[in-house]
């Protein structure tokens, strides 16, 4: 798998350099509006996280099929918006899961070189540089080659495994059910740690930079600077983007409104 990416690393030299800078520039201002502020705007990020979510679905499933991923991502994002909080816990679960399979694929991701598609070995070896159009249908083609990849590693890893990852998710499912906001706040701010992340890449690649060998080269520093960057985003989210509780009238004063609507029924109903 890293093998793929690293490949995708050298293509990028022939990409579209607009196509990387504004996907890069959208992914890292969009990463820190949801690392430092994702709970305070909870539909927005259902909503745009349902977007991704759905369009991943609809590439698994349709394949290069750009209609049905487009007509998945909308149809998640209304979902996402609808049932807002049960979507959040979800989206913690399934992140939770993405990266307990990166930590327990580990050797697979690591010595598994993958197959590269000859179109994709032809994108490398092209002398001049790809126009948007072409820029996109690459990227496409990595993106589905390294779905492929992972069902690949998927079936190879033991029953363990994947019984592990089952049971993380769970244990978030349970935890979004009594700790809500604590678990949106995790949610947001990993979702927004990967968005950097994705962000900086992209702008590298297009300076010519190899981030993804860089990366893969030194993977403890990296995971800790991740994972320090997730705790800072769900502390200060818990601190600072609390929802204002909704206020609630004193009893004694409902109680008045309530005689006193009913002292008004009655004399009503006295004079006619």
């Amino acid at each position: 798998m890293l093998y793929i990416l690293r490949h995708f690393e050298k293509t990028a030299v022939h990409l579209d350099a607009t196509v990387l800078v504004v996907s890069g520039l959208v992914a890292f201002l969009l990463g820190l509006v949801v690392w430092l502020g994702g709970t305070a705007f909870r539909r927005l990020l259902t909503t745009v996280a349902g977007a991704i979510v759905g369009c991943i679905f609809g590439l698994l499933i349709a394949g290069k099929n750009i209609t049905s991923a487009l007509a998945s991502a909308g149809l998640a994002a209304v979902l996402a918006a609808v049932l807002e909080k049960l979507f959040i816990t979800m989206l913690a679960a399934l992140l939770a899961a993405v990266i307990g399979f990166a930590v327990l694929a580990r050797p697979y991701i690591q010595e598994n070189p993958g197959t590269i598609p000859t179109d994709l070995q032809n994108a490398q070896n092209n002398a001049g540089t790809l126009n948007p159009g072409q820029t996109i249908q690459v990227v496409k083609e990595y993106v589905t080659t390294l779905f492929a990849q992972i069902r690949n590693i998927s079936s190879q890893m033991t029953t363990f495994k994947p019984a592990v990852i089952a049971g993380i998710v769970a244990a978030v499912l349970i935890m979004g059910f009594f700790f809500g906001n604590l678990i949106a706040a995790l949610a947001a701010a990993t979702l927004g740690t990967i968005l950097v992340f994705a962000g900086i890449v992209l702008l590298l690649l297009y300076k010519g930079a190899e981030p993804i060998s860089q990366i893969s080269s030194q993977q403890t520093f990296y995971a800790t600077v991740f994972a320090a960057m997730t705790a800072f985003g769900t502390v200060e989210q818990l601190l600072v983007c609390r929802r204002p509780a909704k206020k609630k009238a004193p009893a004694a004063k409902n109680e008045a409104n309530n005689q006193k609507i009913a002292e008004e029924t009655t004399h009503n109903w006295r004079s006619t």
